[in-house]
């Protein structure tokens, strides 16, 4: 996981600042909720810093990386 987490944080750089912010933001929450209910740290760290790493992206673009890779929208 390491090498993933290296990949999402070069991604996470080129992102604007506010929504770097926000992205850290949420990491934070969930190790903490990870913490109190005994979830895997790492596995909520990698969820919170992936949930918004294509919100930047343009909806056309989105469309056009689903279709090559067959993910049905």
């Amino acid at each position: 996981m390491p090498e993933l987490l290296q990949r999402l944080q070069t991604r996470l750089n080129s992102l604007p600042d506010g929504l770097q912010a926000h992205i850290y933001r949420v990491r934070d929450v969930a190790q903490e909720l990870a913490a109190r209910h005994g979830i895997d740290p790492d596995r909520a760290e990698l969820g919170a810093l992936a949930h918004d790493v294509c919100r930047a992206v343009p909806g056309d673009d989105l469309l056009k990386m689903s279709a090559e890779l067959s993910v049905p929208v």
